[in-house]
């Protein structure tokens, strides 16, 4: 009888532990609400006022940490990149890291579920959200993306888009969300 009761609380518990990752992995939408629109209102101000320390400096980048996240992630930067013609920086947050493809890719869809689920407020009373075609993930890929549009027509969200890349560093599964950013390359700055 002891066998059978420890096999039965030990099964609990790994439930019970495994429920409580996918938790942390897996927010609520309220919440990843309202910190996405966090993150989207500090894009007016180039995300200068969610910016931490720096992480690292680069001939070519400085990247700092940012002191505003969404839930599930594990890490959020700022990348201000360093060119003459474009100052806008760039916010980015890793959901996932890890070995499995399966877990890397249920964060993956659920991201992007939850970005086209969000309801931006871009101030002054206009409100917005994301939208665009998800790409199904494959193992035998080394890199998938998905890009969201505002598909506002005009004002400082215009070329405003999210990101969502899931990339395979040599056996580590990798999911980033990336905010900034993207302009037509037919256009002038």
């Amino acid at each position: 009888m002891k066998k059978i009761l420890s096999l039965f609380f030990i099964v609990v518990m790994v439930n019970a532990l495994h429920a409580q990752i996918l938790k942390n992995v897996i927010p609520t939408p309220a919440n990843f609400n309202d910190s996405l629109n966090h993150i989207v209102q500090a894009y007016l101000s180039n995300y200068r006022h969610i910016q931490g320390s720096i992480f690292q400096a680069q001939s070519d980048v400085d990247i700092f940490y940012s002191t505003q996240s969404v839930p599930g992630a594990s890490q959020a930067f700022i990348y201000r990149f360093h060119s003459v013609e474009d100052s806008t920086a760039s916010w980015q947050a890793v959901m996932y890291s890890g070995e499995t493809y399966k877990d890397a890719a249920k964060v993956y869809k659920n991201t992007f579920r939850q970005i086209t689920k969000s309801r931006l407020n871009f101030g002054n009373g206009k409100t917005g959200h994301f939208e665009g075609t998800y790409t199904e993930p494959t193992e035998d890929l080394r890199f998938t993306s998905s890009i969201l549009y505002t598909r506002e027509e005009s004002g400082p969200y215009k070329h405003f888009i999210a990101n969502i890349d899931m990339v395979n560093n040599f056996g580590t599964w990798e999911v980033r969300l990336s905010l900034n950013r993207k302009r037509d390359d037919r256009e002038k700055y």
